[in-house]
């Protein structure tokens, strides 16, 4: 979704270009950890150990969709239904696309698996794939759907996965959008009772815990917590102006930041850092010089172009790391240095993912965020047209 907010009264769109640049810099990230994946690097592997956690990015990812979808929710506010068909349309053609793809590299992907160049993590993705091939038609549909977390993984161990790895997200983030309204009307109905119902849902998904997982292991606190970090996010981003006369709601706010950047884990810790560069220009009157190049880092034009795209590249970088690996093996099937690896997919993955992004992005995910608006249009030019025939 686009990294758009509202001001306090709703009446304009407020665009925040750091939460773009932000959506380009964890696309990097993911793309980095998964090319160290590919390469043969474990999370015992010193200073990698951080950059090859892409997962790390992801719940970054799914804290930013609770900000921007809470926003849009809660300064102009729609029907369930109409959300969900531009959710729609904003998610499901880059996704048929990409998982086509996906499905027609079926064979790439076991290809390479197979090769003595990826023997750290080839075995792995190759019992993914043969799980896949076991449920070929089963887990066909179920993506169709994309509620393939439904299916338990106790009889379908791959089936959050199936054959685009990275849509495991995507799959809880579209479960979220669908109980995300919900969450917003109570909250702006009743906030001690929205309050209360996430407390006990909370407690539930806790107490369930081992049940949850039996179903699919993305059901679990911390991908709760990370939608709901964002939502709350949002609400402080909204009302953190009120606090700009005085020097309490700074101490309070820089003891929050701080104290909570000390005991929290490191998905919280990066979306913690994240939003005290964007937040405090809403209650400081002057720039913070040593928040300032945090922002002119997001701020600048590669990182907003990789932040327009990074949908499609997120779903795409798998695709196109297999591909570069199987003609990288092809032509020197000797080859197994993880380091030459990384780098020969460093320099190819990310020039290719962003132009094939770039191209989707341009000619299929920007025409189908503006259906739902054109078909209305359309329709109510339709009417109008025939009020006029039956006047005359």
């Amino acid at each position: 979704m686009n990294p758009v907010a509202f001001d306090s009264n709703g009446s304009r769109r407020v665009f925040i270009g750091e939460f773009e640049g932000l959506r380009g810099l964890l696309a990097a990230w993911v793309i980095f950890g998964h090319i160290l994946l590919f390469a043969g690097f474990t999370y015992q592997d010193g200073w990698f150990g951080i950059l090859f956690s892409p997962v790390l990015g992801v719940y970054a990812f799914m804290m930013l969709s609770g900000f921007v979808i809470t926003a849009a929710l809660a300064q102009r506010p729609t029907s369930w239904c109409s959300f969900m068909t531009r959710r729609f349309f904003r998610l499901f053609p880059v996704y048929a696309l990409c998982m086509s793809l996906a499905v027609l590299t079926y064979s790439v992907s076991v290809n390479i698996s197979g090769s003595s160049a990826l023997s750290t993590f080839g075995p792995e993705n190759l019992v993914r794939l043969t799980d896949v091939s076991q449920h070929f038609g089963l887990y066909l549909l179920a993506d169709a759907t994309l509620l393939q977390c439904l299916m338990p993984q106790i009889w379908f161990p791959g089936a959050h996965e199936s054959f685009l790895v990275p849509t495991w997200s995507l799959t809880i983030e579209w479960l979220f959008y669908m109980i995300a309204p919900f969450l917003v009307l109570l909250v702006r109905r009743n906030w001690m009772l929205a309050i209360g119902t996430v407390a006990g849902g909370l407690c539930a998904i806790w107490l369930a815990g081992p049940q949850l997982a039996g179903i699919n292991q993305s059901f679990h606190l911390g991908n709760a917590m990370h939608f709901l970090t964002g939502m709350a996010s949002y609400y402080v981003w909204k009302h953190l102006p009120d606090c700009r006369e005085g020097w309490c709601g700074k101490i309070l706010f820089w003891s929050v930041v701080v104290g909570a950047g000390l005991v929290l884990n490191l998905p919280f810790k990066i979306w913690l850092a994240m939003m005290a560069v964007i937040l405090y220009s809403r209650f400081h009157v002057r720039p913070l010089f040593f928040l300032e190049w945090p922002r002119k880092i997001l701020l600048s034009r590669p990182l907003q172009f990789m932040g327009r795209t990074s949908y499609v590249a997120y779903l795409l970088h798998w695709i196109v790391i297999e591909i570069v690996l199987f003609w990288t093996i092809r032509m020197v099937p000797e080859i197994h240095d993880k380091y030459l690896l990384t780098a020969i997919c460093v320099l190819t993955v990310y020039p290719l993912t962003w132009s094939v992004s770039q191209l989707i992005h341009r000619h299929v995910e920007l025409p189908m965020i503006g259906f739902p608006a054109w078909w209305r249009q359309r329709q109510s030019t339709f009417r109008a047209t025939a009020s006029g025939n039956c006047l005359t």
